[in-house]
């Protein structure tokens, strides 16, 4: 697979879940509670899947320096 491919898959994987979480935000801002849970939910994933990337992405970048 190549890594414009790769990179546009993740990409629009980042971009969905973060509207995902805007859509979710617009639907329980009115419910205190349910807001609360809903930002625990959405949240925790989306920083995990945030790390990942970054983690991916530094890894990539290190192994393609050249000495």
């Amino acid at each position: 697979m190549e890594q414009r491919t790769v990179a546009y898959c993740v990409l629009g994987g980042t971009y969905g879940i973060v509207g995902l979480i805007l859509a979710s935000f617009l639907y329980a801002r009115h419910d205190s509670t349910l807001l609360y849970y809903w930002c625990w939910l959405l949240l925790c994933p989306v920083m995990l899947w945030l790390w990942v990337v970054r983690a991916w992405s530094a890894f990539e970048m290190f192994r393609n320096i050249k000495r």
